[in-house]
This record gives structure tokens, C-alpha cells and sequence, in this order.
């Protein structure tokens, strides 16, 4: 499950990690100020979500509709697997052996 996996890093763990981080520092070795530190966490996290919705919203309306996003976006999947479930004919291939449209 690779968006809970995203999610649950980027989300949920990076916060705690850093407030652990700043609360743990006893000897003041952190020379950044923690509004700074928190600001980039904050930034980083918008654009983690920007992203996932940007490619969710792009994505071709036929993977979008009847459930088809679940396993597009969160079951995992090799990469032949997605071929031949995707794609009717395959295009990559050693040259001279592909199909022509």
C-alpha cells in the first residue's frame, strides 16, 4: 500500500520526528530556529499533498471513475502487471519488435 506508506511518512511521522528532535535537544546543538525548522516541515507537507492531488487530477478519467483509483493509487502492482491491465498493446520493446498504431 503505497499511499498509506507516503501518507504515514510524510504526514503523521514527520512532525513527530521533528518535535522529538527539538524537545530532546539538551545540549543546544540545533543552531536553527525551531519556526524555520517547522516552516519547511510545513512547506514540504503542502507540497506533498499539491502533488498527490495534482496527479490525482490529472489522472485519465477511466482509472478516476468506478473505484479504478483505489487500485491505481494504492495497490501494489509490478510493472507488467500494470502494463497488461492498462494498456492494450505494449510499445516498449527492443527496436524492431514493437507494434505500430
Amino acid at each position: 500500500c503505497w499511499t498509506g506508506y507516503m501518507v504515514y511518512s510524510h504526514i503523521l511521522v514527520n512532525p513527530v520526528m521533528l518535535l522529538a528532535a527539538l524537545r530532546t535537544d539538551v545540549y543546544g546543538r540545533v543552531k536553527v530556529d525551531e519556526r524555520i525548522l517547522w516552516g519547511g516541515l510545513v512547506v514540504g507537507m503542502a507540497l506533498f499533498l499539491s502533488g498527490g492531488l495534482t496527479a490525482l487530477h490529472f489522472c485519465s478519467k477511466k482509472m478516476r471513475d468506478g473505484g479504478k483509483t483505489i487500485d491505481t493509487f494504492v495497490k501494489h502492482k509490478t510493472l507488467r502487471q500494470q502494463n497488461s491491465e492498462f494498456w492494450d498493446t505494449r510499445t516498449s520493446s527492443n527496436l524492431g519488435w514493437g507494434e505500430t498504431k
